[in-house]
């Protein structure tokens, strides 16, 4: 393995949590898997990203698509959009779900079939339509969150 690859799986299995949202640990070279698009850092996007996605901080800008093609199902359970921090600017488009750390306050447009958003903080500004759901506020009410 060259070593600047070596570098960058070592960098990503310290810095992306163990966990990461998911059911079972997410390490190493299997996190180039999980997601098509990884931010150690701030996000701010205006792009389509046709899987899923990793923000390590906030997510900001335009409008943005995540999980477009709906690639197959995570078998981690892994949803669209992950984001440690929170999410401001423009509505983010999801057609797979979403998990964030701190709160939306730009709001999602869900796409596709039945979703589910977990939020950390606040939900503001997405429609809740049937058979889509948001669970909030899990910072104070789930201390695994």
């Amino acid at each position: 393995m060259n070593k600047p690859f070596a570098s960058v799986l070592l960098a990503l299995s310290a810095i992306i949590p163990a966990q990461a949202f998911a059911a079972t640990p997410i390490e190493g070279i299997d996190a180039m898997r999980e997601w098509n698009l990884i931010v150690l850092g701030d996000l701010e996007s205006s792009s389509n990203v046709e899987g899923r996605t990793f923000v390590g901080g906030n997510l900001s800008g335009n409008s943005s698509d995540y999980r477009k093609d709906t690639p197959p199902p995570s078998a981690n359970g892994t949803p669209g959009l992950t984001v440690v921090g929170s999410v401001t600017g423009n509505h983010k488009n999801l057609w797979g779900g979403a998990q964030v750390g701190g709160s939306v306050q730009s709001g999602f447009n869900l796409n596709g079939p039945a979703q589910t958003v977990r939020i950390g903080g606040t939900l503001q500004n997405t429609n809740l339509n049937p058979p889509n759901s948001a669970m909030i506020n899990l910072n104070s009410t789930d201390p695994s969150f």
